[in-house]
């Protein structure tokens, strides 16, 4: 039988494991588009293609993310995110489709769009 001491106790546990998996996402606007300079080349890519914008934002938004203040990475691809509201994001994207950006590490596998050159 529940009493009030351990309805009470579940219900923290229930709200704290439940706050503690929920992200809130970076962006929240629909992507415009997407510019990628990437690393040693001129290449340029743009993309405009709805369903793959909605796939990069979605796997910006629920990947996991952590600080990246004391840690070191390489260098890796330049990319200027467009919303349709007009604000803009800028990332860096790594071999393996993890990227960086304001200060997180996000552990996200996003494509390695300037891996077939």
């Amino acid at each position: 039988m529940f009493t009030s001491k351990k309805f009470l106790t579940i219900s923290m546990i229930v709200l704290l494991l439940g706050s503690c998996s929920s992200r809130n996402p970076i962006i929240i606007e629909e992507l415009k588009s997407m510019s990628i300079q990437c690393l040693d080349s001129e290449r340029r890519i743009e993309i405009t293609d709805e369903k793959m914008l909605t796939k990069v934002l979605e796997e910006i938004n629920n990947s996991r993310r952590e600080g990246a203040h004391e840690m070191e990475f390489p260098e890796g691809h330049s990319v200027n995110i467009e919303t349709v509201t007009g604000e803009t994001y800028s990332l860096v994207l790594f071999e393996g489709g993890k990227s960086l950006m304001d200060g997180d590490y996000i552990h996200s596998n996003l494509p390695d769009f300037c891996g077939s050159e």
